[in-house]
């Protein structure tokens, strides 16, 4: 469990940090697209999972004729 003094300080520190270099930031981010975007295009469809309803099959056995 993290110390009550310190979060806002490390929030604080991250804020800072990203606002003083936001160009590395924002290219660290467009780079990271970029390479997701290209990671999609060359997955095999496989890799997709179908989009069907959940079904169940339930069977009964009853005594006597039918």
């Amino acid at each position: 469990m993290p110390r009550q003094g310190r979060a806002p300080f490390m929030m604080r520190w991250i804020v800072g940090s990203s606002l003083q270099y936001r160009f590395l930031v924002v290219g660290i981010a467009a780079a990271m697209m970029v390479f997701g975007i290209t990671r999609l295009r060359q997955m095999p469809v496989d890799v997709f999972p179908e989009f069907a309803p959940p079904t169940a099959e339930i069977q009964t056995e009853a005594l006597g004729p039918i």
